[in-house]
């Protein structure tokens, strides 16, 4: 998947955005859920920009993989990372390409922003998500 975001223009102006697997049509909570708090089962990629410390979030703008509606970053969740490696604020009022790869055979997910790699994770999403069903 490939997509052009606009973060915003702001610092600290919202909660941000999270792409969702998910196997039905539907939400989860709102709000610091962003859309994915909740929802059961799913893998998410959280671009989040505003730091919610109920939920361990850093104080920098960050991007994480994220389980089955859980965006608190203490439990198993890959600990997030600075969404630009030398920046601490994405909300620069510009369009910045987000790629997301998935080999379901070498079981390979990655996360580009701007082409730069942000996250490399191997994770069965069919198996260890959906449990066998694709």
């Amino acid at each position: 998947m490939e997509i052009d975001l606009k973060f915003g223009c702001k610092d600290r102006g919202a909660d941000g955005i999270v792409f969702i697997f998910h196997d039905r049509l539907r939400t989860g909570e709102e709000g610091g859920g962003m859309g994915f708090g909740k929802l059961k089962p799913s893998l998410g990629v959280e671009m989040d920009t505003y730091q919610n410390y109920d939920l361990d979030d850093p104080e920098f703008d960050h991007i994480s993989i994220v389980k089955d509606g859980s965006l608190d970053h203490g439990n198993e969740n890959l600990k997030p990372v600075s969404i630009f490696p030398n920046r601490k604020n994405i909300e620069d009022c510009k369009l910045h390409r987000v790629i997301i790869l998935w080999n379901p055979y070498a079981k390979e997910f990655q996360v580009f922003i701007d082409n730069s790699l942000r996250i490399i994770r191997q994770i069965d999403i069919v198996g260890e998500i959906f449990k066998g069903k694709s």
